[in-house]
């Protein structure tokens, strides 16, 4: 599944990572377009664990690993060639934090590897983000254009939350 959680400042998006991240999830992969750039979602994260009892996030690059073998791994898509780095290393949950502004060839190419090595979790990937701005992050307007865009043919005919398959058949079309 590819879901877009969106919106203003304050409206959980942090949340929806950590939370999916640490509690139904095995495998976790975050991005955002650099590292430094994680510190307030490792924070909140680390506020959540250290009320559960679970450890902390640490290390550079940041990661957890937690009972069961699960664990949390944290990267950046930002430099060039970043996502190849993520070649062929497994997770069941992709997130992608402030989509918007991260190259959607690169996250198509990090989910490639979207896969679950236990028979148990959901695969999954997020993508949560603030509005598009000045033209960033178009590529979310034309991948849930029958939830966000007026002009798609299926927009106003796909109930929200309603599942739909797609495929993507050139560089991201």
């Amino acid at each position: 599944d590819l879901m877009l959680y969106g919106g203003a400042a304050g409206g959980g998006k942090t949340d929806l990572i950590a939370g999916l991240s640490l509690f139904a999830h095995h495998r976790v992969a975050i991005y955002r377009d650099t590292l430094k750039s994680m510190k307030g979602l490792r924070d909140r994260m680390n506020s959540i664990m250290r009320s559960a009892g679970m450890g902390r996030i640490t290390g550079n690059p940041p990661q957890w690993v937690g009972p069961d073998d699960r664990s949390i791994e944290f990267g950046h898509l930002g430099a060039p060639g970043a996502e190849e780095d993520w070649q062929g290393q497994p997770h069941d949950l992709k997130a992608f934090d402030e989509g918007a502004q991260l190259d959607p060839r690169k996250i198509i190419y990090v989910m490639g590897w979207l896969r679950k090595e236990r028979p148990n979790p959901r695969c999954r990937a997020v993508i949560a983000t603030n509005p598009p701005l000045g033209g960033q992050g178009d590529y979310l307007l034309e991948w849930f254009g029958p939830w966000l865009d007026p002009l798609h043919r299926l927009y106003g005919t796909v109930a929200p939350g309603e599942l739909l398959w797609a495929v993507f058949i050139d560089d991201g079309d």
